[in-house]
């Protein structure tokens, strides 16, 4: 029973900070505002841009997927675009120009004011999301983040943004697909409408 102890003290932690999350009202108040700004997208033929890096660039994929196809239910396909999929792009931006361009040069041919921009990153601190949400900030396209701990230097930059109450990485993208998944299932119940 060794090794099932390091699983109960993982469920028991990320318990704890799920309930933690639950009860800031900020950050429900936010989830709201969130939910509608992506609706009102939806319904002016705006797109949403999601991007983020490593096991956020996974989510960030993921989430994509889901409204492309479907999460729960059949519907029309949602107009999303993930920015960290396309290795060709990737690599020409950062070997032409550098790492941290990597979305907001993306950004620059195609996002308009009725689109969103949705940063995912556990510390946000990552240069390329910073970048994308200053390109964001001074074009004025509305941003939202899903970070953790403090929300680092993206939380000034983007309009809104739900923060996970953690140090750990771990417990912090858990949530996040939580928080995804809930999107998911509201977008899609309103546009099936």
């Amino acid at each position: 029973m060794i090794f099932s102890s390091v699983l109960q003290k993982n469920i028991k932690n990320s318990i704890k900070i799920k309930e933690k999350f639950l009860s800031d009202n900020n950050n429900l108040k936010n989830f709201e505002k969130i939910t509608s700004k992506i609706i009102k997208s939806y319904l002016n033929k705006g797109k949403i841009y999601v991007m983020g890096n490593g096991g956020s660039a996974a989510d960030a994929q993921h989430f994509t997927a889901e409204l492309i196809s479907k999460f729960k239910r059949k519907r029309k396909s949602i107009n999303v675009e993930c920015l960290n999929t396309n290795v060709s792009t990737i690599t020409s931006i950062a070997n032409d120009f550098n790492f941290k361009y990597i979305f907001s040069k993306q950004l620059e041919s195609s996002i308009t004011k009725n689109d969103i921009l949705f940063a995912i990153s556990t510390s946000g601190n990552s240069l390329n999301i910073l970048e994308a949400l200053k390109f964001a900030k001074k074009n004025k396209i509305y941003s939202f983040l899903l970070s953790g701990k403090d929300g680092g230097k993206a939380k000034k930059l983007s309009n809104s943004y739900i923060l996970v109450p953690s140090l750990s990485t771990a417990i912090i993208q858990e949530v996040h697909i939580i928080i995804e998944h809930s999107l998911a299932e509201i977008i899609e119940s309103k546009v099936s409408e």
